[in-house]
């Protein structure tokens, strides 16, 4: 292959490196059933299964980076509303179901364990929400996905594969007072979430057939041989100018 036609395919590749945009799982299902671990004032553990269908974007191999999620239609005002909300604890593991999750399309097992493989805590640490930091749309239509959750580690994923996601946090308690939990977006989903109210570390939790609708951060990486594609045509470039 001439150096001039790799630069004219290195060109035209369809997938940039760091390209990113947003996928939303659950895009599509009636948001008719809110839910509310993903914000208590009391520690959750909470694991929900997202079935590839819901990851079509993504067509070559890349990475998750963020996450989101957002308020229901019946929100009347943004959130947290009374004052920040600081998380000592807030962590988020990203996996691939286990064999059984993947043939049930669903969450199989109350213990998370047993429904993950390869699992990677992207996410550690504190976590502080400031006030208003979810903005709801007063015209009773959905409401943007708001205050990006940024991983720690990106989470290598491949096409057409389903995932499953924990999260892990200690509860914000109350501010002023009041307790400021608020509802998510949500859809029906069956076998979609086990939940446990017994603490942050807890291991086993109960079965919901709900789901949050969560909007993750994609970056797209070129497959090796699109790389070495384009880095081809980096250097003919390079040798262009030198001759000239």
């Amino acid at each position: 292959m001439s150096v001039g036609c790799a630069a004219a395919l290195a060109a035209g590749l369809s997938v940039s490196l760091g390209q990113s945009f947003t996928v939303v799982t659950g895009d599509g299902l009636p948001s008719n059933q809110p839910f509310s671990s993903l914000s208590r004032e009391a520690p959750r553990v909470l694991q929900q299964y997202y079935d590839s269908t819901f990851f079509s974007a993504i067509s070559s191999p890349a990475q998750i980076t963020a996450m989101s999620f957002r308020l229901p239609d019946s929100a009347n005002a943004d959130y947290p509303a009374l004052g920040d909300l600081d998380f000592a604890r807030y962590e988020i593991t990203l996996a691939k179901p286990s064999a059984a999750a993947a043939a049930a399309n669903g969450l199989t097992s109350v213990t998370f364990a047993d429904n993950m493989v390869d699992a990677v805590l992207v996410r550690s640490g504190s976590l502080n929400v400031p006030l208003g930091s979810f903005e709801y749309n007063a015209a009773n239509e959905p409401s943007a996905f708001s205050f990006i959750i940024t991983f720690d580690t990106p989470y290598d994923f491949t096409p057409g594969q389903d995932l499953v996601m924990l999260v892990r946090h200690s509860g914000h308690g109350d501010v002023h007072g009041v307790e400021t939990r608020w509802n998510f977006d949500g859809y029906a989903w069956a076998n979609g979430s086990v939940v446990s109210t017994a603490g942050v570390d807890a291991t086993t939790g109960g079965t919901y057939n709900l789901a949050n609708k969560i909007q993750f951060t994609v970056t797209a990486i070129p497959e090796p041989s699109s790389l070495a594609l384009l880095a081809l045509g980096v250097l003919g470039g390079w040798l262009s100018r030198r001759r000239a």
